[in-house]
């Protein structure tokens, strides 16, 4: 908590993850959904995105006389910006299979980092809290959001020494092979018990621990629940 406090978070702050931290550890399927209901939640925050996206370019174009670009230059600053800003919810989404949350490949390599899915979901951080509050509980891209924040959450569980996974689990899958030892989840896993111990958890891709990226995910989960004062996605799976 100490330094939980140096790097800039309120006491406030910390009392919500001391709170979550008390909580029982089990784990629930996220949000309860099947894996359709799930599909169609992202596809409808796709929309929820894209119109956003639009919203901003109409309020870009309403100032367009005090921008000093020639019209091409214009439209493709346009065109850059809308494609960059719904690229993560148009490109990088998955139903993860055992729960049906969300996973969040980078885009170019189909595993889901902590550091990258939070830097990918802050993208949507302001248009995500506005929805709660303008439209409570109905919103998919909050759904959305929520259960990918779980996701990140139910990983560190797995493995706090991760800062990637697969979405799946088995010989082609997750745990990494020769960075994780023996284990009866992992039978076929090379790695030396010494060198590589504690064992891995069953999706474990990165076995490099990186401070930062359980940091980042702690700051994306505190600013959510500072804009909007939900905590159900951590209620349903704590932090050990």
């Amino acid at each position: 908590l100490q330094f939980l406090y140096l790097i800039g978070l309120t006491p406030s702050a910390m009392g919500m993850f001391a709170r979550v931290a008390l909580l029982a550890s089990a784990a629930v399927a996220a949000l309860g959904v099947s894996h359709e209901e799930m599909l169609e939640w992202q596809e409808a925050a796709k929309h929820e995105v894209a119109a956003e996206a639009a919203r901003q370019i109409a309020a870009l174009r309403a100032v367009r006389g005090f921008i000093e670009l020639s019209d091409a230059a214009f439209e493709q600053l346009v065109e850059v910006y809308s494609a960059s800003y719904q690229f993560s919810i148009q490109k990088t989404l998955r139903v993860f299979p055992e729960d049906n949350s969300t996973f969040i490949t980078t885009g170019d390599i189909g595993q889901m980092w902590l550091r990258d899915s939070t830097s990918q979901l802050n993208s949507y951080m302001s248009l995500v809290t506005r929805l709660s509050k303008d439209r409570p509980d109905s919103s998919a891209l909050q759904a959305v959001f929520e259960s990918a924040m779980q996701r990140q959450v139910l990983f560190i569980n797995d493995d706090v020494y991760s800062s990637a996974f697969f979405d799946t689990h088995g010989a082609e899958a997750g745990p990494t092979k020769k960075q994780c030892p023996m284990a009866p989840d992992c039978p076929t896993c090379t790695c030396s018990a010494v060198q590589c111990a504690p064992r891995c958890g069953k999706y474990t891709y990165q076995r490099n621990f990186e401070l930062d990226s359980l940091l980042n995910v702690l700051l994306l989960h505190t600013e959510y629940w500072r804009r909007s004062g939900i905590v159900r996605h951590v209620d349903n799976a704590p932090f050990r």
